[in-house]
């Protein structure tokens, strides 16, 4: 019997399932066949050892977890998928091939897992998550399966090349698709898509950024193609791509809990989500063994590859690092996969987030997200005890609609509301709720609507809540968090969880909370007594202004202003507005355009993914400026503080103007926009990705494009300021209004357009050209 078997790492061990099965022991390590290594040899790598599954470190103690994991995937049930609704429709594909692979790998259970597999029904299963478990069980498994199966699985990449849905079931078919038509030495289908995921990924962001549910169905899809795909290229594209998933998670991992904001899925409790069972099985911590399928079927995937995170990677997951706390800034784009639809402009760094990052306690928060998919999580902190065996997680946000009813959670996963969906409320919008994060502190203001029924925030807590000064405080492990409401404020209980609600009062539709955390371990270790002694709030302005003002741990000062209808709060730190540049910028990981360094702060390597083919190269130490990282490290918690001050408020940067300005500029062009349509003529305009585009009518605030057959309605926030100035100047072409060439002069100078048209601009525009300087508090 021939088992196709993948690429495997010094030392791990692969059943061999012939001399298994004449023993009858169905043991893991019954017997080993060793592969040649992936080591820095691998051509792949360039020779960059850092970058190797070889360094990973664990491979002990990954094949114990390995082993214990694909036994309790194997004892699952398979039976129910063959009776009832199963035997005509739904997707039975998507439970019974992971058991299948734990069944065939560990010799439990065999004969009914390839009768399943081999039967008529599983034949006819070739959707999205059946796509990438047969992706896995033919390689694997190949002489096992039925021939008709396999030449109709083989047989129909072309069609999954084509498949929709969303960012998860659209990776899943494409690289069944690569895997499939690769393995046994094929031309690999579906490059291109690859090449522009993972770059995509690197320069962007996933469209389901961050999600403990989905991101290990997207994990599955790439470890396919680096197990069994002949194709160097696209194994090494795989790898990319795996790097990128593995370090996001190992940034975020708090005792097995992925920490900060989430997009589709939640988190709430170690090994809880899909994701921590696979960051359990890499590096081990608190959770225990996966016994529930939700979180055994992906696991499977990781638990039979040879892929291993690098060492560099496992060091920052375990905390293994010179410099703590950190704080990671994360730019989250459009849900650019098209969410059933074809494929959208990638636009980065559309929406924020920040984590603070400590021994103990991680704290992150999305300043902004677009939540297409009604399963968002704002904000996440989550702590372990000091010897890391457990960990706890809270939830800020308000509360949402779901089927009809206000719910506070949805599984443990805060309501945020799929646009356009009239079940939800109309507060939970950006526009009426903003949040922000400045180190170790976040801030949700919220200015709700008069017809927002209830309206609400609300912070879960753990254990006992104490008061004093105003600020309510609990423990977290090794850890405390304390809240500042603004607003009236009081302790309640919504079904099981216990929380801290805010609302502005009677008559008040303001309300907002300041909530602070952390390390108690790491504050005793710099000598620190407490905490609450280096924070403050400046809530002077709150009722006025909609501002407060804060002092961190670090001793930064910043202050948000709640800003209405817009995405944003107004957020000034240490008197300047935030930078939101990249995909990522810590002093860890950084990732911009092309290029993924990853460092522990003692070795690391950088990929470059701007050619055919991704190029590693070693980074020496920390991460250096040649690679686009951010240059200022975090103050760490021992620093002197700085005397308690309210943050004063600046005037708008004499280098640029500020979110205000921008918003409004294209508020303004949105209108006029909307004249010009009225007076029959249909503005055009350059598009970077889908070329000569018109925006053909407007849908409140969103402009719908047309360009070669194809429609979509987007935020006009969405466009580059090159696109926009584009628009204008087409726009001031027809309606020759000083204010649409205004506003053609402004865009131009923000895309760094500054020759004769625009001054040719500026001078159309006339008096309303001083709007346009006024900005910039210049002279012209």
């Amino acid at each position: 019997m021939q088992i196709y078997t993948p690429r495997i790492c010094p030392k791990l061990m692969v059943i061999a399932f012939a001399g298994l099965l004449l023993a009858g022991i169905p043991s893991l390590t019954a017997t080993q066949e060793r592969m040649p290594p992936t080591g820095p040899e691998d051509p792949i790598l360039g020779g960059v050892a850092a970058a190797a599954c070889a360094t990973h470190g664990d491979e002990d103690g990954f094949r114990e977890r390995a082993e214990a994991l694909l036994r309790n995937a194997a004892a699952l049930d398979m039976a129910p998928f063959r009776r009832g609704r199963w035997l005509d429709g739904h997707d039975p594909g998507t439970y019974t091939l992971p058991i299948a692979i734990a069944r065939l790998w560990t010799g439990e259970g065999r004969d009914e897992a390839l009768r399943i597999v081999n039967d008529e029904r599983s034949r006819r299963e070739t959707y999205h998550f059946a796509a990438v478990g047969w992706s896995r069980l033919i390689p694997l498994f190949h002489d096992e399966i039925h021939e008709q199966t396999r030449s109709r699985m083989t047989g129909v990449p072309g069609n999954w090349l084509n498949g929709r849905g969303t960012d998860n079931h659209e990776v899943m078919w494409r690289s069944a698709a690569v895997t499939l038509s690769s393995y046994r030495g094929g031309n690999a289908r579906g490059m291109d898509w690859l090449k522009q995921y993972v770059r995509t990924m690197i320069a962007a962001g996933q469209a389901e950024w961050d999600s403990p549910r989905y991101q290990p169905y997207m994990l599955m899809g790439l470890l396919n193609i680096y197990d069994f795909s002949q194709d160097q290229a696209a194994r090494a594209w795989a790898k990319a791509g795996l790097d990128y998933m593995a370090v996001a998670y190992a940034l975020r991992n708090t005792g097995n809990i992925y920490a900060g904001p989430t997009s589709r899925g939640n988190s709430h409790s170690p090994g809880s989500s899909a994701m921590d069972a696979i960051g359990w099985l890499w590096w081990g911590g608190p959770g225990g063994t996966p016994d529930r399928s939700g979180q055994l079927r992906p696991a499977v995937y990781a638990a039979t590859s040879s892929y291993r995170p690098p060492q560099v990677i496992g060091n920052i997951a375990r905390r293994d690092l010179p410099q703590l706390p950190f704080v990671i800034e994360q730019g989250i784009p459009n849900y650019w996969t098209g969410l059933d639809a074809p494929t959208l402009p990638v636009e980065a760094n559309q929406g924020h987030a920040t984590i603070w990052v400590s021994r103990h306690a991680t704290l992150g928060t999305a300043w902004y997200a677009d939540d297409v998919c009604s399963q968002m999580i704002h904000l996440r902190a989550a702590a372990t005890n000091a010897e890391g065996s457990n960990a706890t997680s809270i939830v800020a946000g308000w509360p949402g609609l779901k089927d009809g009813r206000q719910t506070l959670m949805e599984g443990h996963c805060a309501v945020f509301g799929r646009k356009d969906n009239p079940q939800n409320h109309p507060y939970v919008r950006a526009r009426h709720g903003q949040f922000a994060q400045i180190d170790n502190i976040a801030v949700g203001v919220a200015d709700f609507p008069a017809d927002a029924p209830d309206p609400w925030l609300y912070v879960t807590t753990r254990g006992n809540v104490s008061q004093s000064n105003g600020w309510y405080i609990f423990s977290m492990g090794a850890a405390t968090v304390a809240v500042y409401p603004l607003g009236e404020a009081e302790t309640a209980r919504e079904g099981d969880h216990r929380l801290i609600r805010i609302h502005g009062g009677p008559g008040n539709r303001r309300a907002g909370f300041v909530l602070a955390m952390w390390d108690d371990v790491a504050l005793a270790a710099a000598g620190v007594g407490n905490g609450m002694d280096r924070i403050a709030v400046d809530s002077s302005q709150w009722s006025s202004e909609r501002r407060v003002g804060i002092r961190t741990l670090a001793g930064t000062t910043a202050s948000v202003r709640h800003r209405p209808d817009q995405h944003f709060a107004e957020v000034l730190v240490n008197d300047q507005a935030p930078v939101r540049d990249r995909m990522y910028r810590s002093p860890y990981v950084n990732a911009a355009q092309t290029q993924l360094a990853i460092s522990d702060g003692r070795q690391g390597y950088l990929i470059d993914v701007s050619g055919d083919v991704p190029r590693y190269r070693p980074l020496d130490g920390g991460l250096g400026d040649d690679n686009g990282s951010a240059t200022e490290t975090q103050a760490s918690e021992e620093d002197s503080s700085r005397p308690p001050r309210a943050p004063r408020r600046t005037t708008a940067s004499r280098q640029a103007p500020d979110d205000a300005h921008i918003a409004s500029w294209q508020e303004s062009l949105l209108a006029l926009i909307g004249e010009s349509l009225e007076a029959g003529h249909v503005p055009r305009f350059d598009h970077q990705r889908l070329g000569d585009t018109e925006v053909s009518v407007l849908q409140g605030d969103r402009i719908v494009l047309q360009a070669r057959n194809a429609r979509m309605a987007l935020p006009i926030a969405s466009l580059s300021h090159t696109e926009l100035a584009d628009l204008a100047g087409n726009v001031a072409a027809a309606l020759d209004a000083p204010s649409a060439h205004a506003l053609h002069a402004a865009f131009l100078r923000l895309a760094g357009e500054l020759g004769s048209t625009y001054r040719s601009a500026l001078r159309a525009a006339g008096e309303h050209a001083a709007e346009i300087l006024a900005a910039w508090e210049k002279d012209e």
